[in-house]
């Protein structure tokens, strides 16, 4: 079989960039990362040449491959990964997985499992994606001017702003009486003594790191909301006046470690960034406009399903969705840091 496809290979793979003699020899003030290697051109690689067309390299009882259809499918992938059938063994081992796919594949069929609407459905994604990289490919190839790029930066800001952010530590208790009764105590304590107090006199996750939250922002999830309104209420560094009921019912004394104003991040060092979100744009737009112009050619209507589909059984919806194995079965999810005993002793959070 290795001998009916034959692999080409380019001479120059051009892989490597130019190193300088000169460059090891001068001092470097600092340790800098090494420049990434130009990419390789994927037309640079070689590919997978049929010598005999027509010729089979798989037969048996109604099964026939022919050579075009492997070296279709080598040629398919990437050149990085092509350049690996420059191995007769390689492409040999190529020929033996395309048949046990079709002999393991044929039986799928014969078994009725092709069309099961769950295996139709992941052949429809699959065909579905190919079709897009085919009709979208030209959008990567497209070369995007800076101009371009600058005004959906400038429509986009938001992204590229990160919001002002505090850091706090926080001590919880179940007795407001108690916490307020901490809150006097810790009135002028600095910052590493309230920690301390934190970590002998706190409750719940208040202790863990010390009662550090860590940075957060006013739309943070991690932190109690009444905790973050209270911090974004004032301006000041400090132990915050009273005490906060959270939300999960603990009263919580807040010092206000560090704050940090919004941030604009300049175009010059997003560009590349933003090119990828304006790639990403251009081609969410061609796909609605592509799927919209099938669905109207075809007349398609989605119905309600109200009335036809329901989910019916299992847990509340909101109890969370338990950890599963992947033979189905449920397992306890991992512990969290925040579970974890042991971990009063990690790092403090950057």
């Amino acid at each position: 079989m290795a001998a009916v496809l034959a692999a080409v290979t380019s001479t120059s793979l051009g892989c490597e960039p130019t190193r300088d003699a000169t460059a090891q020899d001068a001092p470097a003030p600092q340790r800098a990362r090494a420049p990434a290697p130009p990419p390789v051109d994927d037309a640079t690689w070689g590919h997978v040449e049929v010598v005999r067309p027509g010729q089979p390299v798989i037969e048996g009882k109604s099964l026939r491959v022919d050579a075009e259809h492997v070296a279709a499918i080598a040629n398919a992938q990437a050149g990085a990964f092509r350049h690996r059938y420059g191995d007769p063994a390689t492409l040999a081992e190529l020929v033996r997985d395309v048949a046990h796919d079709r002999l393991l594949a044929d039986e799928a069929r014969r078994r009725g499992i092709a069309r099961r609407p769950d295996v139709v459905h992941q052949i429809d994604e699959l065909l579905a994606r190919e079709l897009l990289r085919d009709r979208l490919a030209s959008i990567d190839r497209q070369v995007v001017d800076e101009a371009t790029l600058r005004a959906w930066y400038t429509t986009n800001l938001r992204i590229y702003t990160r919001p002002p952010q505090v850091r706090a530590r926080l001590l919880g208790v179940a007795d407001p009486a108690e916490a307020r009764r901490l809150r006097a105590r810790a009135q002028s304590m600095s910052i590493e003594r309230f920690t301390t107090l934190v970590r002998r006199e706190g409750e719940g996750r208040s202790r863990r790191r010390g009662g550090d939250t860590g940075w957060f922002d006013v739309d943070a999830g991690t932190v109690d909301a009444a905790v973050i309104r209270a911090c974004f209420a004032g301006a000041g560094i400090g132990l915050l006046p009273g005490v906060v009921k959270g939300d999960d019912g603990l009263w919580y004394l807040v010092y206000v470690a560090e704050r940090e104003g919004a941030e604009v991040r300049p175009f010059e060092r997003v560009m590349r960034s933003v090119e990828s979100h304006w790639r990403a744009e251009q081609r969410a737009r061609a796909r609605e406009s592509l799927v919209a112009g099938l669905a109207s050619r075809r007349s398609v209507t989605m119905h309600s399903v109200d009335g036809v589909l329901r989910y019916v059984g299992g847990p509340p919806r909101d109890a969370g969705v338990p950890a599963a194995a992947a033979d189905g079965a449920t397992v306890p999810a991992p512990p969290t840091p925040d579970d974890d005993p042991e971990s009063d002793d990690e790092a403090e959070s950057p």
